[in-house]
C-alpha cells in the first residue's frame, strides 16, 4: 500500500516524527540529512 506523505527536514529536530493533520495529509517531520530511504 502506498501512501501520500509530505517530508519536512529541520536541523532542530531531533529525530523522526509523523503527524496527521485535521485535513487528514500526513507529514513526516525529520532532521536534516535524514535521507529518503531511511523515511520511507
Amino acid at each position: 500500500m502506498d501512501l501520500a506523505y509530505t517530508i519536512q527536514r529541520s536541523v532542530e529536530w531531533r529525530k523522526l516524527t509523523i503527524t496527521v493533520e485535521r485535513d487528514r495529509s500526513v507529514v513526516v517531520h525529520a532532521p536534516e540529512g535524514t535521507s529518503d530511504e531511511k523515511i520511507k
